[in-house]
This record gives structure tokens, C-alpha cells and sequence, in this order.
């Protein structure tokens, strides 16, 4: 039987506590008051009990009734980007046990003889959070299942699309699965994947903060660009600005802005583009783009055009200027 769960969010893969980012704001919760959840180990693959299981906890299980005890699921795992306002498809943990109170307490028992809760508590410690009551907490695993069976999207997390209706249910409840899960789509066509750093923004008191030089630029070059693109699009599908070229047929061009000096902007913008263009096994884009607010000089220009002969990368540099509001050629 499929079931659907949502889990709580985090950025360490689940396989750790990642800190209080993104946690409940309920001020009487567990992870609110303490700082983490007991899901945070979810896939916390360094802990296998002999019996080949990883034992773990999924707060949808959590009933006083224990009226899952004994049962056998495929979970699908869905979370809530808190940034980014969006749901994010995590993976299926298929052939999960539900456990007894009694299993949790044999598994909790181990732990605490192999030092594995003592671990626990370091990375609790570690995120910012505290360990208090963790000792007495021997019920906190209401599942079990095998890492082979697991079908975990780490690194490549589709967005889920408003409408689908497996995840219209609410936090704490274990839904059916009532259909194939619906993804967002990109203007490409392809399936949207979460946007896990998002063009020079950092996150504060769980608030986007854009560095404001780099917005600056960004509206300067969409009003430069808007008359040779027929579409020009900002902040889309992870790529800082990209457009399709006037009169090509469909010739994408994506541009990288970044505000440091020439060399680290290279440094920084050129695996991004690459990522963006080819990941996994494709070519979107005919021409990459980095752009800075500071010219390079000899040897910058040396470097890409070293690239461009020797690994065909289509990428150059360009760059704009606040005093003229230019921007300038390719190098």
C-alpha cells in the first residue's frame, strides 16, 4: 500500500539535525522548543542495526494508538521549502515497518550501549539545538527499513506541483497516495528542481536577502538586453537571467552575474553555468555568460579564451559598467 507523508524540512539530507531554519514556529512543538525533530535522522545511513535495518521516525506514525504498529507501507516523502514556498518531492522508502513500542525500545536500547546516542546528541548540540530529555525518550523510532530499499532523490529534488493531489493533506497525517505526483515544469519543458542556492542570496531570520549591487546590475542589463532577446527571463529555473537570442531560431543565451572582482567571478559562476546547461546529460544554452561589475584584465581573458580552445566551453565574460550603464563586449 502507497502511502504519502510530509516530514519536516531540513538541509543536511536528513541525515542529521540541520538547525532551527525552517522548523515549526509553534512555540509549543517539540522541534521548537528543543531546536530539531526525531525526522532529522530519517536517512541517517551511518546507523544500521545488525538486523540490517535502519530504525527512524516519521511523525505521521506518531499515534497514541499505535494503530500502524505492524504495518507495512511504501512512504512516499514530500517536504516545505520555507524560503521558497514551494513542495519539494523527497523520495519512497519502500517495504517500511511500521514498529511496536517494544521494537523502539530494543532499538533505542542499542543505540545507547554503541554510543549512537551519544552521537545523536553531539549532532543535536552541534545544530543549535538541546538535548535535554533524550535519554528518557526511548520511543522515538516508529519505523524500520532497509537503505536498499530506499529510492531517495538527494541531490536532484523535483518541485511538486500545486495542484497535485497527494499532498493536500495536512502536517501530521499519513495520506494515500491517490495518483502519480504532479511536478512543476520549467519554460524548457523540463522538470523544475529545487533551487538550492539561489543567485547571491543569503538567508536571514528565514528571510531572502539579495545582495543589492547584484539586483542593481540585474535590472540594468534586463533593460540593456530586453531589445536583442525575444524573451528575457530573471531568476528562472536557478539561472540568474537567461533569454532566447532575436531572429535564432531558439538560440538560448544564460548569464551568471556575480560582484566580486573578475577572477573570483569566474571562479564562481563558471560550474554554476556548466551545471545549468548540461546537468544531467543535455545542452540547453549555445552561449554562457559571466558577468561582473569589474572588467578582467589580460590574464582573465587569456584564462577563458585558454577554455574555449582547449574544452570547447562556449563561456565569456562580460561587463557593466555603473558610471557609463553599459555593458560590454564578449572577451
Amino acid at each position: 500500500m502507497e502511502k504519502v507523508a510530509r516530514i519536516c524540512w531540513n538541509t543536511r539530507d536528513w541525515k542529521r539535525p540541520s538547525g532551527s531554519e525552517g522548523k515549526s514556529l509553534n512555540k509549543s512543538t517539540y522541534e521548537n522548543i528543543l531546536k530539531f525533530g526525531h525526522e532529522e535522522w530519517l536517512l541517517d545511513d551511518r546507523r544500521v542495526m545488525p538486523d540490517g535495518y535502519h530504525y527512524a521516525f516519521v511523525q505521521p506514525i506518531n499515534t497514541k494508538s499505535q494503530k500502524y504498529a505492524g504495518k507495512v507501507f511504501d512512504i512516499h516523502l514530500f517536504t516545505f521549502h520555507p524560503q521558497q514556498k514551494v513542495k519539494v518531492y523527497v523520495g519512497c522508502l519502500h517495504n517500511v515497518e511500521c514498529i511496536t513500542s517494544e521494537q523502539s525500545h530494543q532499538a533505542y536500547s542499542y543505540y545507547r550501549k554503541v554510543g549512537w546516542l551519544r552521537e545523536m546528541k553531539e549532532d543535536v548540540t552541534y545544530a543549535g539545538g538541546t538535548v535535554k530529555n533524550m535519554d528518557a525518550n526511548s520511543l522515538m523510532f516508529n519505523i524500520r527499513f532497509r537503505f536498499a530499499d530506499a529510492d531517495i532523490k538527494y541531490s536532484n529534488r523535483p518541485i511538486i506541483a500545486k495542484e497535485d493531489p497527494n499532498t493536500q493533506g495536512l502536517y501530521y497525517t499519513l495520506m494515500d497516495k491517490k495518483g502519480e505526483f504532479i511536478f512543476e515544469e520549467d519554460d524548457e519543458g523540463e522538470v523544475k528542481m529545487l533551487n538550492s542556492d539561489m543567485c547571491d542570496r543569503a538567508w536571514r531570520g528565514g528571510s531572502a536577502m539579495e545582495d543589492p549591487v547584484h539586483k542593481q546590475m540585474q535590472s540594468a542589463l534586463a533593460e540593456l538586453l530586453k531589445d536583442e532577446y525575444e524573451h528575457l527571463y530573471l531568476n528562472k529555473d536557478n539561472v540568474c537571467m537567461k533569454g532566447i537570442l532575436k531572429n535564432s531560431l531558439g538560440e538560448w543565451h544564460y548569464f551568471e552575474l556575480k560582484t566580486s572582482s573578475a577572477k573570483q567571478n569566474i571562479r564562481e559562476a563558471l560550474g554554476r553555468l556548466l551545471e545549468y546547461n548540461h546537468y544531467p546529460s543535455r545542452t540547453r544554452a549555445k552561449k554562457l555568460y559571466i558577468v561582473g561589475n569589474e572588467a578582467p584584465d589580460e590574464k582573465d581573458c587569456q584564462y577563458l579564451k585558454k577554455l574555449r580552445d582547449t574544452y570547447k566551453l562556449p563561456v565569456w565574460y562580460r561587463w557593466y559598467s555603473f558610471e557609463k550603464n553599459q555593458l560590454s563586449q564578449e572577451f
